[in-house]
């Protein structure tokens, strides 16, 4: 039984795919539970051992604050991830400033995700002591996201030379604006397009956006949230990742380990995570000011252009390399087993601890059941639009595994789409009656492109490991995923 217990923040993921790697990490070892549940007091402090806090500084106030001063006074250790140097929303960041110099002060250990990003904590607190800071690498996205087709979009791209990709949530410090401009001024009469997708919540901003594109056909903007089934075909079907972030922000992205984990390359603003790879392998550039950031995309732009497609994948392939290397989830999660170290000091075996660790699983269960049937509602009320893609990616070989009442919804409306079922995976498979065939994930040895998995007490990673011996690109996805 895991008995230390980590007090983790945010504890829901659903919209951040890193947060998800990190708690799953996490939970491999230690007991996981909510931050937000230490903090109203439906968990005591003498029930945990350590608090993980991410992106925190920018909503902290003083019950946080006191939160943290209690639990390092009693023991506790207090881990702050440093992701950003302030926040990205410009009205929280007098606030968030403060914060961050509260917890650099106050908790016990700092994680970076880029080495780079160490020189920014001592422009905050001078005299950081160097034991506190550890360095712990972003993690790769080998097989968290899938590859199902935007068709349409793809045939719309077609013939281009060469395609630039901006990818993700549609926000101010991504300075978008500027790199439309830029693309403006370097498109022109080659054949290459400018393709900027994700979802937003500043209409606004994506008003300018529309405004600034105007009547260029060579820039295609899809103001829409990207589905994790489709996140890789996105990513593949562009040549170069475009990152200008903000400078005075940014440190880490995300996105850039995605595209190297799909062996593209970037182009990217002189961030803290650009300097962790060699400058031979991205097209990085600093800027002083807007005009220069500007003229420094248009510069990368055209050394990418002038490059060539083959010498940019192979940039790619050897990040890819690299990342395998450096970041696989294996040495990230041995890192950070030793960035914890031992929690045996604080260690309560009481029964209230067993009572509580056991509450928190069964809580989970009941979460995910409900993060499924939510996902299924969201999707019916969207006309299927996850089964509208798998109909139009009809040659993909689908599986599903778990045949209770999820299951069978699944397949039901998957017969009324017209969507063929390669087969049912069931640990009771024999008992199975359908006029498909049915079998344990032992028994399965077929290549499967897709497994979509209907039941919550399942291990994934287990579904992954067998079904990637017999096709390394099957997608294994949860329904509540969807």
């Amino acid at each position: 039984m895991k008995n230390n217990i980590i007090a983790f923040y945010p504890y829901s993921y659903n919209s951040n795919t890193y947060i998800g790697m990190i708690r799953d990490m996490i939970a491999e070892k230690y007991s996981v539970v909510d931050y937000n549940d230490l903090k109203k007091g439906i968990i005591s402090l003498e029930q945990v051992d350590a608090i993980y806090l991410n992106w925190i500084e920018d909503g902290m106030n003083d019950e946080d604050r006191k939160l943290i001063i209690d639990s390092i006074n009693a023991g506790i250790k207090v881990y702050w991830v440093f992701h950003n140097r302030v926040s990205h929303d410009s009205n929280k960041e007098s606030t968030s400033k403060e914060n961050i110099v509260f917890l650099i002060k106050n908790v016990s250990d700092i994680i970076v995700l880029s080495n780079a990003s160490i020189k920014y904590l001592y422009e905050y607190v001078s005299d950081v002591k160097e034991d506190k800071i550890h360095y712990l690498p972003h993690q790769e996205y080998i097989g968290k996201y899938g590859v199902l087709e935007d068709k349409a979009l793809k045939n719309e791209v077609s013939g281009a030379e060469l395609i630039f990709g901006c990818l993700g949530n549609i926000r101010q410090d991504k300075n978008i604006e500027l790199l439309i401009k830029a693309f403006k001024s370097f498109s022109g009469n080659r054949k290459c397009k400018l393709l900027i997708i994700g979802g937003t919540n500043n209409r606004d901003y994506l008003n300018s956006l529309e405004k600034l594109i105007g009547d260029n056909e060579n820039t295609c903007l899809i103001a829409s949230r990207i589905p994790d089934y489709m996140m890789n075909f996105y990513v593949q079907l562009t040549d170069i990742v475009l990152l200008p972030y903000d400078l005075k922000s940014c440190m880490n992205s995300g996105v850039m380990l995605l595209a190297f984990t799909n062996k593209r390359t970037v182009i990217s603003s002189n961030i803290s995570m650009a300097e962790e790879f060699s400058n031979e392998l991205l097209y990085k550039y600093a800027y002083r000011n807007e005009e220069e950031h500007v003229d420094k995309i248009l510069e990368q732009m055209e050394k990418a252009y002038a490059d060539g497609k083959a010498v940019i994948r192979r940039k790619g392939e050897t990040l890819y390399k690299e990342i395998i290397d450096k970041n696989s989830k294996e040495l990230v999660q041995r890192k950070l087993y030793e960035i914890f170290g031992d929690f045996s000091l604080c260690q309560n075996h009481s029964e209230e601890r067993k009572s509580l660790i056991k509450e928190y699983k069964d809580k989970e269960v009941w979460r995910m059941r409900y993060a499924m049937a939510d996902a299924w509602l969201q999707n019916v009320l969207s006309e299927n639009s996850f089964i509208d893609t798998l109909k139009e990616n009809g040659t993909k070989k689908i599986a599903i595994y778990g045949y209770g009442k999820y299951g069978k919804l699944l397949y039901s409306e998957l017969r009324k789409k017209e969507v063929p079922v390669a087969c049912i995976i069931d640990q009771n498979a024999a008992n199975i009656h359908e006029s498909i065939s049915a079998y344990t994930l032992d028994e399965v040895k077929e290549k499967l492109d897709i497994v979509i998995v209907t039941t919550v007490l399942v291990d994934l990673d287990l579904i992954k490991e067998h079904c990637w011996k017999l096709n390394d690109n099957c997608y294994v996805i949860s329904l509540k995923d969807i």
